[in-house]
């Protein structure tokens, strides 16, 4: 199977975007989890708690595809298949 130039661009740029949004997710939740000492707020212990798993789980497989990406120009710039 062999992908054009474009369509590998727009998955590397796919790939970039999915991993900074869930990188900043887990940020902002770490944040969330200073602030909760503060506001004790058993929705926000929630929230922050849902959004933390649930981006780490998003980031996960946002790195599983790039290396899956990866592994896949790598055979591609060696003439694999």
């Amino acid at each position: 199977m062999t992908k054009s130039n474009d369509e590998i661009q727009k998955e590397m740029k796919e790939l970039r975007s999915d991993f900074c949004i869930y990188s900043f997710l887990i940020i902002l939740t770490i944040a969330g989890f200073c602030l909760r000492r503060m506001i004790p707020w058993s929705w926000l212990n929630a929230i922050v708690n849902f959004l933390f798993i649930g981006s780490v789980f998003e980031l996960g497989r946002s790195i599983d595809k790039y290396l899956k990406f990866l592994n896949f120009k790598n055979k591609l710039a060696t003439g694999l298949k």
